[in-house]
């Protein structure tokens, strides 16, 4: 009985360990390749960041022990306004992290050549890049799409904020009060 367990034990580990390699020799393989879906990438980041990004080119590589993402030409417009725009940037993912946790985690971020401008309005609100922090619910807006606004600009902020390495590089901050 203990010996059957064993067996089925190491049958398990065997088969786990097996699946990671292939999905990691899966995705080496692939990442050169990435660009043929840029026009995805963009959509996928635009959703996440609740604007329009516009990625000049990109490229991605292994890089120790995850994939690492490498961006060219960034822009980020909100209608016709930019609100970001940097000539380099790199996102580095934890590839054992984001197994672990099933979700992508991002490792490190490095952005270069960037003008950042942080402003803090009349009635106190702070907002980076356009980008407002809302303290509850945006009262000058109402309905299902202020809350879904309010959601994405407080989810990005906090995603931003929560990195454990962020390096920006050759770049200007500015503060508005």
């Amino acid at each position: 009985m203990i010996r059957a367990t064993l067996i089925k034990c190491w049958g398990f580990t065997a088969v786990t360990i097996i699946v990671i390699a292939l999905l990691v020799t899966s995705a080496r393989l692939l990442l050169p390749h990435l660009n043929t879906y840029h026009q995805q990438i963009e959509a996928a980041i635009s959703e996440a960041v609740g604007a329009t990004v516009e990625v000049q080119s990109m490229d991605a590589a292994w890089h120790g022990a995850g994939p690492q993402l490498k961006l060219r030409g960034v822009r980020v417009l909100k209608g016709e306004t930019e609100l970001l725009h940097f000539e380099r940037g790199s996102v580095g993912f934890n590839l054992w992290r984001s197994l672990y946790d099933r979700t992508l985690q991002i490792d490190n971020l490095v952005v270069e050549n960037i003008a950042l401008v942080i402003t803090r309005d009349e009635a106190g609100k702070i907002s980076v890049a356009g980008f407002e922090a809302p303290a509850s619910q945006d009262a000058t807006e109402e309905g299902e799409q202020a809350q879904h606004r309010a959601a994405n600009e407080r989810a990005l902020l906090d995603w931003f904020f929560s990195q454990s390495r962020m390096v920006i590089e050759s770049s200007s901050v500015t503060w508005r009060d």
